[in-house]
């Protein structure tokens, strides 16, 4: 007696990734899904104190893995940036890989940055001796690494900036915790990646057997319930961007226009391809 589960909703696609690249050993089929549905999405951002965001980019106008690293390594700390001394050494945080889609997100940035990829990221890139020496030298500079992304953000938030200068995490979390961030240390700046990756929240219907097709199509069914107005709705109200196009994130009510000057934006992201399953495994298993 186990409980089989008709519809799976992860983060992303990225671990849609993993489970189809395992599937063929197991069941001899290509993937378990029937469907796979977007029902919204969420960019992945770095978040910052307002005042330090400032004064770091002046430095690095485009943040990138390459230059937080090289700040976090610096012994002086934020003096090298132009920063007080009291600011102490640079940090900053990711969650972890192996548990969270944000920290799977952050490791697939900093090899497809370090790797220089133009298309899908590839196992030989990651494997690449440059691009894995650089990842295992920023991920010794890495805080943080808790087993959840909103434990995360929120431990940024409570902890203020003697815990965190910089967070990487989804745009969603972010949106969430800007007003409590301005109440106990003032505000956080959401700052894009040059290309970044979107958690597109899949809904994955799973294959069933033809004496259980009823219990597909009630997982059919409840996609179509999160994809009809009114959750679209709630979704963009959350701070997702919803994939109902008739929905405009520049709405009065929006959270994108209510937080639009800490750096949030309702122009389009630019954002680079999935990488490959085989890239995702090599990834995890340097990790």
């Amino acid at each position: 007696g186990e409980l089989q589960a008709d519809l799976w909703l992860p983060a992303d696609s990225l671990w849609a990734l993993v489970v189809e690249r395992q599937w063929p050993g197991r069941s001899g089929i290509t993937t378990p899904f029937a469907d796979r549905t977007s029902v919204a999405r969420s960019p992945g951002v770095f978040i910052l104190w307002e005042e330090r965001s400032r004064q770091l980019r002046l430095k690095q106008p485009l943040l990138r893995f390459g230059g937080l690293t090289a700040a976090a390594e610096d012994p002086r700390g934020w003096q090298a940036l132009g920063g007080p001394p009291e600011w102490g050494a640079f940090t900053f945080g990711h969650a972890d890989p192996e548990r969270t889609n944000s920290g799977l997100q952050a490791l697939v940035l900093m090899a497809a940055e370090y790797a220089g990829a133009t298309g899908p990221l590839t196992a030989a890139q990651v494997r690449g001796a440059q691009c894995h020496a650089a990842i295992l030298r920023t991920e010794r500079l890495v805080t943080g690494l808790t087993p959840s992304s909103g434990a995360l953000v929120r431990d940024m938030v409570l902890k203020g900036p003697s815990a965190y200068d910089a967070v990487f995490c989804y745009e969603s979390l972010a949106i969430e915790q800007l007003a409590n961030a301005q109440s106990r240390w003032g505000a956080l700046q959401v700052v894009y990646p040059e290309r970044t990756l979107f958690s597109d929240h899949p809904a994955c219907v799973l294959r069933a057997a033809p004496p259980e097709a009823t219990r597909e199509a009630a997982a059919r069914l409840f996609v179509s319930f999160l994809l009809c107005r009114d959750a679209q709705q709630q979704a963009l109200a959350l701070g997702l961007r919803p994939v109902d196009a008739g929905l405009a994130l520049d709405a009065e009510t929006s959270p994108f226009v209510r937080y639009r000057e800490l750096g949030l934006r309702i122009e389009a992201v630019p954002s680079i391809p999935l990488p490959e399953a085989d890239a995702v495994d090599a990834l995890l298993q340097l990790w």
